[in-house]
């Protein structure tokens, strides 16, 4: 994708990205950032990427991203206590124990899908248990293909 920014003073900045993300307390001295990606990609692929009939070039690769750089870890923290999903730190030793992988369903990448796939993560979450480990944060699986993403996360349960 091109990508032309026009500064307050109308000079302008022309970039070129495969793919953007939109993120909030990233950055200390700015309220809204648009960070915006390249995929490093071989010659052997390159060669074989062909036009779409727009002319747009199909980009082959997906791509993850921690969802705490999405949302804020605030935010996923009150729909965790909202739901009552608690999560017990990594100091805790149990005997024995299960490691679950949660999927969220597809969703369509856009702010309304972020916070419909946050709900189906948290519900997920609940329904597990209310006293949960995590093994590994919150990914989010953006698939370019589709303009969709899902959300994996790896928990693990305490076996009684």
């Amino acid at each position: 994708m091109k990508i032309l920014i026009v500064k307050p003073d109308r000079d302008r900045l022309e970039i070129e990205a495969d793919y953007w993300e939109f993120s909030q307390n990233k950055f200390d001295d700015s309220d809204i950032v648009l960070i915006f990606y390249k995929n490093e990609v071989s010659e052997d692929e390159k060669k074989e990427e062909k036009p779409s009939r727009q002319g747009i070039i199909i980009q082959k690769n997906n791509f993850t991203e921690n969802l705490v750089n999405v949302i804020s870890e605030e935010k996923l923290r009150d729909c965790r206590k909202e739901k009552e999903v608690v999560f017990v730190g990594n100091d805790v030793k149990w005997e024995k124990c299960t490691i679950k992988t949660i999927i969220t369903d597809s969703y369509i990448a856009d702010n309304e899908g972020i916070i419909k796939a946050l709900d189906d993560l948290v519900n997920k979450e609940q329904s597990i248990g209310f006293l949960l480990k995590q093994v590994s944060i919150p990914i989010i699986k953006y698939d370019t293909s589709e303009d969709t993403f899902i959300i994996e996360e790896k928990i693990s349960i305490e076996n009684k």
